[in-house]
C-alpha cells in the first residue's frame, strides 16, 4: 500500500473505485471514471470479485491494472476466499479460530489434517465413506448405548477378554463354532432345551456329578 501510494503521488498510478463489469479471459472488465479496462485481480485481493461487485482499481495507464479489493458485493451467494496457488492460513504460533453457523470443508482430493490432539465435541456426528480404515497402538470407546448392523463381520484378534453382566444372542438360522480347546465354567445352573441334542466324542464322553438324573 506504501509502495502504490507513493507511485501515485509520482503520477504513475491512478486508484478509484469502479464496477465490474464481466470476466474475459483471465482477466476482469471494470468500468472506470475514464472507461472500460481490463484488470488482474491482485494477489492481495482475498475475495473473488465477480460481474456487478464495486471494487477499487490500481491502474498505472499502461495498461497494467489490478483490482485490490472488493468493496460491495452484489450476489447473495457465498463469497470465495482465496489465492491462486497454494494457500497457508494462520501462524504456526498462534492459535486459528474458524467460527461459522455452518462450516463447511471440501476437498477435490485428499484432506489431511495432523495434530498432537485432535478433540472433537458434537451432539450428532455422521460418517459416511466406502473405506474406513483406522489404525492406532491403543483405542478406548466408552458408549452408554451402541447398536452395530453389519452385512458380513470379520474379527481376529490375538487375544479377547470380555465382561459383561447380561449377554442375549439370537442366531436366526445357523452358528458354527470351532475351537482347539474349550472350557465352560458355570456358577450356578446350565440349562440346554433343544428338539434334538447330539454329542459326538472320538473317544470318551466323562460326566461327573453327585446325582445323575436321567429320563
Amino acid at each position: 500500500m506504501q509502495t502504490a501510494t507513493r507511485l501515485m503521488a509520482q503520477g504513475q498510478v491512478n486508484m478509484e473505485y469502479a464496477e465490474v463489469v464481466q470476466w474475459q479471459d483471465d482477466r476482469l472488465l471494470v468500468k472506470m471514471s475514464s472507461g472500460l479496462c481490463l484488470a488482474s485481480r491482485a494477489t492481495g485481493c482475498l475475495v473473488a470479485p465477480e460481474p456487478g461487485d464495486r471494487v477499487l482499481v490500481s491502474d498505472d495507464g499502461a495498461g497494467e491494472a489490478y483490482i485490490l479489493s472488493v468493496l460491495v458485493r452484489v450476489a447473495e451467494s457465498p463469497a470465495h476466499v482465496g489465492v491462486s496457488g497454494p494457500m497457508v492460513l494462520g501462524d504456526a504460533e498462534n492459535d486459528l479460530d474458524v467460527c461459522g453457523e455452518s462450516v463447511h470443508m471440501v476437498a477435490v482430493e485428499n484432506l489431511d489434517i495432523a495434530s498432537a490432539r485432535l478433540n472433537m465435541a458434537a451432539h450428532t456426528t455422521t460418517v459416511r465413506a466406502d473405506i474406513v480404515d483406522a489404525a492406532g497402538s491403543q483405542a478406548v470407546v466408552a458408549f452408554s448405548s451402541l447398536k452395530s448392523v453389519f452385512s458380513s463381520l470379520q474379527q481376529t484378534a490375538g487375544r479377547v477378554l470380555s465382561r459383561f453382566k447380561r449377554v442375549y444372542t439370537r442366531i436366526d438360522e445357523f452358528e458354527d463354532e470351532r475351537v482347539a480347546r474349550k472350557r465352560l465354567v458355570v456358577a450356578s445352573n446350565f440349562d440346554i432345551s433343544s428338539d434334538r441334542t447330539v454329542i459326538h466324542a472320538d473317544k470318551n464322553v466323562d460326566v461327573k456329578a453327585a446325582k445323575i438324573n436321567l429320563g
